[in-house]
């Protein structure tokens, strides 16, 4: 069933050197050697040379940054002979065939050695421009992109071109199309039959196999419209919403768990099927797609609505990676993310250095950065819905709060050991407090009363600092006496402690009479004196308060009252949030809390009952006023930049003024006058429709991006699909009502000769089916497919119990299951735009060994029309009919008869099932 390629390592070699020969040759022919330096040259010597071989460094005199220093006039100085590798000193230093080896850690890829022997036998041609990286300043780059690079300039409409045949144009995309193949005098394939071409939009439209029933109307529908009105059924269909949902779910990274965290832990996000729904249900209204971005970006900063639905949007910023909370990974994972995922652009390159290709300073990197770290996640997420039954959600709400109890009670109780701890303690703690500090003269110094060093609560520790560093503590009557003599040097103290005490009550300064009548009758000699003076106050003090009927009752000594108010009542140290209270616990306290606390996240994650939330994002109070991090060193600080878009697509020195400048990112990128939006999504269409993108690298519009194959049918339907108020649907059709759309996949040889790759759309592209759709497909012809739309997600995709659609199946990003990956399916590690394809024999042993697969073909016999047809001809006509919507020729009748008497083991019937759900035909699309 699956082709394989043998991986043997000179068999690639040698593949990858006519790869690299056969892009050479195209670039020659089409008088654009520049290419094939720019693809495959430059960047081995930007990765592996230029450090220590360019403007700033030239090692044993040697440069590699213009051809002027490789060529010079006679072959004897040259490093490189144009048309003469066998001749050039650069392939012997990089081929380490010579008694110098470059780079001296590590010799070049084998395919990247040969791209430069293909270069200097095609003549070294090298760029009008003579710099490899860093001649030319930042502004420049930036004016050679937007005059030169074909991604930055405006999206104009152009012109229909004039064909040969004007009775083949459907709609505009076969004008383009039809006009280069004009050019290579080539004529359009034979439309497709009208059960392939059924099944291909069907599956290409919901993921899903026309029925048998479907695929017969089809065929016998007449109507000049009977296509059109297939369209429209499929776009109006929610399992429209659920196909194509799950592109964007690639790029936006969803995973239903944030990833590893500290201590092993894979932590559940409860609610980020809410973000995975609106995606689904955005398609399905067809959102208009700028307004589809502005929301990931910004739907807190909308205008407010009655439904808040929409605020799950912003699950796009917030499903990703948790990197051990690390914020700088995450924002990094961000700005990568809208970079790649909505401009097509590797912004995140740039964090570090000045992007090597594209004009991206990496002050444009940490522009972005602001924006995003001036963001923060609500502990608490907002409802934006209802549970489907009130019974459920009630009785959801009755264990949640028995649940939240149990971690009330839990949090007190322990935090009344840690109070009584503080109250008792207070000397050692004033001690700990000052040694613990990183200036002053008792820093590192072990200092303690009562306590010994593996009693001592880091957390009453931080208590104390904060309470300390207050306000309205620093200079009061009780402390400002103690801040002041634990400023004095150890050896001084004695001498000048006295001192400091009388000078204090001769100016008056606040001091606390009882304090300082302590203070002077006790002369201490150290800071140790002084800290036993405050812990036998407040051991006074709080004996007295226990002693009335309420600790937190005022005394009537206004001196004690004042000690008494620090460990009791409104404003004492002990007064924390329930938040604050919950974080001071000690580890071990804090290991059991995340336990129960992991409880009611569970409820809130499987429960029927619970109300769905959004995954949202807040602005902070003060936005954050970035600057460089030079190396992407943040101990490093470089100069201050403001918050505000790439430079290369806005040239004007405007920064963003709203808040963290989300909103106005947002809307940066939704315009119209952005080049680069809507030509980054017609394209990712086009692709997920044809097999082959327009711009073959859809995530890099970038200097190392591919050119567009048909630009001016790239730009019209980037230019329409604005113009037509950014509509997915109406891009839809005006691409699959094509005759370029509805074109037989067979070879013609004579063509697939001159035109291999299908460069110029003779042909529709045959396309295995990815593994969601392929999946399934499977439950839906078996009868076994729940279609439900939307909802919690479920268990595991290989269960054979599990019956909802590929996409609603759990994904645990830690945790990611092999068979996602045997079949290429993207894992939620970064944005991902397009998936590899790879033919492993994994993906064959899991079809013919699955249980999932087999329940499926067990199915397909057990089907009502099984049981009702009469004799086994008629029984295969029903297998047939299930698994391909279409009769089983008289051949294939007789192949399945005599193949079920060939079965020895097992049932004959489920094994034909089987063996009709993992051929070709099933697994491909024509």
């Amino acid at each position: 069933m699956f082709r394989t390629i043998p991986h043997h390592p000179t068999l690639l070699l040698a593949f990858g050197v006519a790869l690299l020969a056969m892009a050479a040759g195209a670039a020659a022919a089409k008088d654009s050697r520049e290419d094939f330096f720019e693809k495959h040259v430059r960047p081995v010597l930007l990765n592996h040379c230029i450090d220590c071989h360019g403007p700033d460094t030239q090692e044993s005199d040697i440069r590699l940054d213009a051809r002027k220093f490789l060529i010079q006039d006679s072959e004897a100085k040259s490093l490189v002979v144009p048309g003469k590798p066998e001749k050039s000193k650069l392939m012997d230093v990089v081929a380490h065939t010579g008694n110098i080896t470059m780079p001296p850690e590590e010799k070049l890829g084998e395919t990247e050695i040969a791209a430069i022997s293909t270069w200097i036998k095609d003549g070294a041609v090298w760029p009008a421009r003579e710099e490899v990286a860093g001649a030319k300043t930042m502004g420049e780059r930036l004016g050679d992109a937007r005059s030169d690079h074909w991604a930055f300039q405006p999206v104009v409409r152009p012109k229909l071109p004039k064909v040969s045949n004007p009775s083949w144009i459907k709609t505009p995309v076969d004008a383009f199309i039809l006009s280069k193949l004009d050019e290579q005098k080539i004529t359009p394939s034979a439309p497709a039959d009208r059960r392939t071409l059924l099944r291909r939009v069907t599956l290409g439209l919901t993921g899903l196999p026309p029925t048998k029933e479907q695929s017969d109307a089809f065929v016998a529908d007449a109507s000049p419209d009977a296509y059109e009105k297939v369209i429209e059924r499929l776009l109006a269909s929610p399992h429209y919403g659920e196909r194509w949902g799950r592109y964007w779910l690639d790029v936006a990274r969803y995973a239903d768990t944030m990833g590893y965290q500290a201590g092993g832990k894979n932590t559940t996000f409860p609610h980020a099927y809410t973000y995975r729904d609106y995606v689904i249900d955005s398609l399905n209204n067809d959102l208009p797609y700028d307004q589809f971005l502005i929301e990931q970006l910004a739907a807190d900063m909308l205008p407010e609505r009655e439904d808040k639905s929409h605020l799950a949007a912003l699950g796009f910023l917030t499903v990703g990676n948790r990197f051990l909370n690390n914020q700088r990974e995450i924002v990094n994972d961000q700005i990568d993310l809208v970079g790649r995922g909505m401009l097509g652009l590797t912004v995140a390159c740039a964090r570090c250095h000045d992007h090597k290709y594209d004009a991206i300073p990496t002050e444009d990197y940490y522009s972005l950065y602001g924006v995003f770290a001036s963001v923060t996640e609500p502990k608490e997420l907002p409802v934006i819905g209802q549970p489907k039954r009130e019974e459920d959600y009630q009785e959801y709400l009755k264990e949640r709060a028995k649940r939240q109890q149990v971690v009330t009670d839990y949090v007190d109780k322990n935090f009344a050991e840690i109070a009584e701890d503080l109250r008792n303690q207070v000397g050692d703690y004033l001690l700990i407090e000052r040694t613990s500090r990183r200036n002053g003269p008792y820093a590192g110094k072990k200092l303690l009363l009562t306590l010994k060093k593996e009693q001592v609560r880091r957390t009453a520790e931080r208590l104390w600092k904060s309470y300390l560093d207050r306000r309205e503590v620093r200079d009061n009557s009780l402390f400002g006496i103690w801040r002041e003599l634990s400023a004095v040097p150890p050896e001084e103290f004695e001498q000048k402690a006295q001192q400091i005490i009388q000078r204090r009550v001769k100016q008056k300064k606040p001091i606390n009479p009882l304090l300082r009548e302590w203070l002077v009758e006790a002369k201490p000699a150290s800071i140790v004196d002084v800290a036993r003076i405050y812990h036998n106050l407040f051991a006074m003090v709080r004996k007295e308060a226990l002693s009335q009927s309420d600790a937190n009752k005022p005394l009537a000594n206004a001196d004690a009252e004042e000690f008494r108010r620090v460990l009791y009542g409104a404003a004492s140290l002990l007064t924390l949030s329930p938040e604050d209270r919950r974080n001071n616990l000690d580890r071990k306290h804090r290991t059991r809390l995340l336990q129960l606390e992991g409880k009611v996240k569970a409820l809130d994650n499987e429960s029927e009952g619970a109300p769905p939330r959004a995954m949202v994002v807040l602005e902070k109070t003060n936005p954050v006023n970035p600057y460089v991090f030079v190396r992407g060193n943040p101990g490093r600080r470089g100069p201050a930049v403001p918050r505000r878009f790439l430079q290369v697509l806005e040239p004007s020195e405007r920064s963003f003024q709203n808040g963290s400048g989300r909103l106005e990112l947002a809307e940066a990128i939704a315009s119209s006058e952005n080049p680069l939006t809507a030509r980054v999504l017609v394209n990712r269409i086009w692709m997920q429709h044809f097999g082959k993108a327009i711009v073959r690298t859809p995530d890099d519009f970038g200097i190392r991006g591919d050119e567009p194959t048909h630009p001016e049918l790239l730009d019209y339907l980037a230019s329409s699909f604005m113009d037509q108020g950014w509509s997915l649907k109406n891009l839809h059709r005006t691409i699959v009502l094509s005759n370029a759309y509805r074109q037989s996949s067979d070879v013609r040889p004579d063509v697939a000769k001159r035109d291999p790759q299908n460069v110029y759309c003779w042909r529709m592209n045959p396309q295995r089916l990815d593994f969601e759709p392929l999946r399934d497909s499977m439950l839906a012809v078996s009868g076994g497919l729940e279609r439900e739309v939307g909802g919690r997600s479920v268990g595991s995709v290989q269960s054979p119990q599990e019956r909802r659609r590929t996409m609603y199946s759990f994904v645990d990003r830690l945790f990611y299951p092999t068979i996602l990956r045997t079949f290429d399916v993207s894992a939620p590690d970064q944005s991902i735009v397009k998936r590899h394809q790879t033919t492993v024999p994994q993906q064959a042993l899991f079809l013919m060994n699955s249980p999932f697969v087999i329940e499926q073909a067990s199915r397909m016999t057990r089907h009502p029309r099984m049981r009702s047809a009469e004799g086994d001809q008629a029984k295969v006509q029903v297998l047939f009919g299930l698994a391909y919507a279409r009769d089983a020729s008289p051949e294939e009748i007789a192949s399945a008869l005599s193949y079920l008497k060939t079965v020895k083991h097992g049932d004959p019937w489920n094994q034909l099932a089987q063996a009709l759900l993992i051929s070709n035909e099933f697994s491909f699309v024509d």
